[in-house]
This record gives structure tokens, sequence and C-alpha cells, in this order.
């Protein structure tokens, strides 16, 4: 795990390990979702038990040209936008027809995809000058070497320079071994407690490998070193009491 600063904004970054990564993606493939639906439905279950609410909301990112957009290839620059993502987590549901029914609804937020932030927040209950949400889950995917596969352009030393205008933003993606990292404001949270949120959220993808088909008031969101803290370290209070003599 690294860091790194940049003005109010600090990253952290991590990897899961090789065995992990192999099995979550073995479990993609067997149940036919994406890692980006895995993914951020284990972002959803740790706000969900972080909020106390079962029905939570984040916002993501989206890329690309829809071909119902009107004059769309008469359009030019890049097509990114910022959606809110809402999520009812069911308790008594399998974790795996939860993801399911995840996906779907991804599925259905696309056809609206290019609709602007502003725009959504216009027709919400939410007031103005409120944000929807103040937490961001990125999924990057960029295809350089499908790119490279098919052309013969080569693309080398990849650079960029990421902004957070969020608290908090994760970003997660394919990988060998999966890589995740946090930027976050350090006027709002301490490098203790994003280590933390990654420590669990690594928790709570080793629990979905392990059995997706268990239910997800099933899963544990404090580790073992942190249940071991608040029950055993926390509780040891013994101390010498005067005796009389």
């Amino acid at each position: 795990m690294c860091s790194f600063t940049a003005g109010d904004h600090q990253q952290i970054n991590w990897y899961l390990s090789k065995d992990l990564s192999e099995t979550l993606q073995r479990l993609t493939h067997e149940y036919k979702i994406t890692l980006n639906i895995l993914l951020h439905g284990a972002w959803a279950l740790l706000l969900s038990k972080y909020s106390g609410e079962n029905d939570i909301i984040y916002g993501t990112t989206s890329a690309g040209r829809p071909p119902e957009l009107p004059d769309v290839e008469s359009m030019i620059g890049l097509f990114i936008n910022t959606l809110p993502v809402r999520s009812e987590v069911k308790k008594d549901e399998k974790i795996i027809n939860w993801l399911k029914e995840l996906q779907s609804q991804h599925l259905e937020m696309r056809q609206h995809e290019y609709i602007s932030l502003v725009d959504i927040q216009g027709v919400s209950e939410v007031p103005r000058g409120t944000p929807l949400f103040e937490s961001l889950f990125v999924f990057e995917n960029y295809p350089v070497g499908e790119m490279e596969s098919i052309t013969d352009l080569r693309i080398e030393e990849i650079q960029g320079k990421e902004q957070a205008n969020y608290p908090f933003v994760l970003s997660a993606g394919p990988g060998e071994q999966i890589p995740f990292k946090i930027m976050f404001d350090r006027s709002k949270f301490d490098e203790d407690t994003i280590h933390r949120i990654s420590g669990q959220l690594t928790y709570v993808l080793d629990q979905i490998a392990k059995n997706p088909n268990a239910t997800i008031s099933s899963i544990q969101f404090l580790t073992e070193k942190e249940t071991k803290q608040i029950l055993v370290d926390w509780n040891d209070t013994a101390g010498e009491y005067p005796r009389e003599k």
C-alpha cells in the first residue's frame, strides 16, 4: 500500500492478492456479472453498514457516446458524466441474486447516462446547493491493450493528473491483482480511517468470493483484527484495587 499527497487531497493505493483477484474473476464468469458490478456491490454494502441505511446513494462516472443521443455523430470531445447510483440493500437476499439485480439496474441506467447531474438534481427532492452524494466510485477500464492489437499505434508512457471534486473517491479496475485507490479530502478523513476502509472493503470482497450464495446479512464488516480490538483489547480494563489491611 502506498500514499501520495496533492494539495488538500491524499491518495492511497493498494492491490488485492492474486488468489482473491482470480477467485473474484472466476465468480463473475460463473454467474455472468461484470467485475464492475461486483465492486459496485461491495462498496454499496459497506456504505450501507456505515450509514445504517438500506437505501443508499453514491456517485459514479460513465463514458461513451450513446447512439440514441440526438446528433451524437456531430459532437466532439470526451463524453464523461457523473451520475447518482441508488442501491437498495436487501439483507435477507442472497448476495449473488442481489448483484444480478444490481446489474440489471445499471443497464437500465445506461439509457439515461448522458443526462447532466444538474438536470438530475433539478427533478430530485434534494435542494439545490446540497450535493446528491459525497462519495464517488469509478471503475477504470481503459482498453489500451485492445487498441494496440487492432492498430499499428503503440501507446507508451501514459500519464494522467487527477483532481478530486468530492471528499471521497474510490477507484478500481481489472488486473491480475485488482488495483484500488482512494483519493480523500484530508480535512474530512485521516489516513488511519482510510486504511480501515480499505481493509474492510477487502474483507467484504473476500467473503463474497468464498460464499456468493450467502445472505447479505451474513456479511461481516469488521476484520478479525478489529473484532479482537473491540472485544478483547478495549475491554481489558482490569486494575488493582486498594484493599483494607
